[in-house]
């Protein structure tokens, strides 16, 4: 946060408290900006590195991504930090459909703060559409399915592709 001070700025405020401007006499610079040290961590920030860890600890054996259900508040440090890291966790407990991380802020080796991310899982699965009417008895192949990658609210369990495999029945077109 910074603020700039100029001379009208300075002589109103002055002026304010019932010292009248004819009296005062200002030496220096017109303007003078005063700021505060302190590093700001945005609840953006914290999602991201919550994501990524997810993605890189995903529960379970399945990849996955999460949406935040909600952005966590900034955290504001008093100072710069030279020596910060940002350590996520995976706090139990809680739906399976949701993974909850807690961002701590460590300075200097001591914890000044953390914050907490509920994610929504999100699991990545596929999925077989055909790509035009496939009569019955025909082999199902890359020529007449397409195999389209979609998010899930529940891990993929042992999917397969159907190529090889010979349709029942007749098949409409865009049929998943």
């Amino acid at each position: 946060q910074k603020i700039t001070l100029d001379r009208a700025t300075i002589l109103s405020r002055l002026a304010a408290q019932g010292i009248p401007a004819e009296k005062v006499v200002l030496t220096g610079a017109e303007a003078v900006t005063v700021r505060r040290r302190q590093q700001i961590i945005s609840g953006d920030e914290f999602v991201s590195f919550a994501k990524l860890f997810l993605q890189q600890n995903p529960p379970g054996s399945s990849p996955c991504d999460g949406t935040a259900m909600a952005k966590p508040k900034d955290l504001a440090l008093p100072e710069e930090a030279k020596n910060m890291q940002l350590v996520p966790r995976f706090v139990e407990g809680g739906a399976s459909a949701f993974a909850t991380v807690q961002v701590s802020v460590v300075v200097d080796g001591k914890e000044v703060g953390s914050r907490t991310v509920s994610l929504r899982l999100r699991y990545r699965s596929h999925k077989a559409v055909t790509l035009a009417e496939i009569p019955q008895g025909t082999t199902l192949g890359p020529e007449n399915v397409k195999i389209e990658e979609t998010l899930s609210d529940r891990p993929e369990a042992g999917w397969k592709s159907p190529y090889g495999l010979v349709a029942l029945h007749n098949l409409p077109a865009q049929t998943e």
